[in-house]
Order: structure tokens, then C-alpha cells, then sequence
């Protein structure tokens, strides 16, 4: 209210910096809207300054870059079963309850390679919510094709990948 009042300025840019550190700790987890939210909550206590418009560049360039390495996946680790009519591939349980890049990455490429292959996903997660998001996950990928398959529920999440019905 006092604009002249040097202490409670000084209370409100550390309540920005606080917003702002949390907003890039939240760039760094690849949690943008999150990121974004924590910027806009900074603007509001202390306004636009230089630095909210860097981290909102910042912000922007991150997404930019996750795009790009959505275009190159990396691979997954393979586990071929006996019968080599399913592939397995183990969901690291810490990546996935964060539900972070590395997670979102690996799920892209498997989507990807199941719109390429049409082969039928078995998904086995620890609850419903996450089997679902496995599966939005690998949906993103593979835009245009309908992915074949089951959600169940077990301790180890994993995707299990098998030829084609057809």
C-alpha cells in the first residue's frame, strides 16, 4: 500500500524470487504449466521485470527443445521374452511416478513404434490413473492410428509389446 516503504519491497521481490525459483525448478522437471503459473504468481507480486520476461524465454525455449527430442527418441530397453512374440520394456518406477521427460520420452518412442509396427500393448501399471496416463502418453506419438490393447494392474510397470492380431 506504502509505495515508499523499502522493507515491505524489499519482502515482496523476495516472494517474487521465491515463485521464480520455484518456476525454474519446475522447467528443469519439464513441468511447463506448472513453470508458467509460478512465473505468473511472481508477476503478480512484484510485477513484469527483465527477469520474469528472461524466465518466460527460458520457459519457452525448454518446450521448444522437448519438442525436438521428442522427434529422436531414445531407445528403450529391450527384454525379448523366450517365445520372441512379445518384447518387454521395464518402466522405471521412480521416472514414472514423477511422471518426468525421461518417462515421457520413452513412452513416445514405444507409441511411436507401435504406430509403425501395429503390434498389441499390454500396459501394466501400480494404479488405473497411471496405466491411463501410460497410455495418453503413447497415444501422443502415435497421432492418426489407434493403439490395440489392455491396461492391468500390477507392481511392476511395464509395457509388453506383442504381434499383431491381424
Amino acid at each position: 500500500l506504502d509505495k515508499s516503504n523499502q522493507r515491505a519491497a524489499l519482502g515482496l521481490r523476495a516472494i517474487a524470487d521465491r515463485y521464480m525459483e520455484m518456476s525454474r525448478l519446475n522447467i528443469k522437471r519439464g513441468q511447463f504449466s506448472r513453470a508458467r503459473s509460478m512465473l505468473s504468481k511472481a508477476i503478480s507480486v512484484n510485477g513484469r521485470t527483465p527477469a520474469t520476461q528472461k524466465l518466460s524465454q527460458d520457459i519457452r525455449k525448454a518446450e521448444q527443445r522437448r519438442v525436438v527430442k521428442r522427434v529422436t527418441p531414445k531407445p528403450s530397453p529391450v527384454v525379448p521374452k523366450p517365445d520372441a512374440k512379445q518384447t518387454i520394456f521395464a518402466l522405471n518406477t521412480a521416472d514414472l511416478s514423477q511422471r518426468n521427460q525421461a518417462m515421457v520420452d520413452q513412452l513416445w518412442s514405444l507409441g511411436q513404434r507401435v504406430k509403425d509396427t501395429r503390434e498389441y500393448v499390454l500396459i501394466y501399471a501400480r494404479n488405473d490413473s497411471e496405466g491411463r496416463w501410460i497410455y495418453q502418453q503413447m497415444r501422443k506419438a502415435s497421432t492418426g492410428y489407434r493403439l490395440r490393447g489392455n491396461i492391468k494392474r500390477n507392481k511392476k510397470p511395464r509395457v509388453i509389446l506383442e504381434a499383431p492380431l491381424d
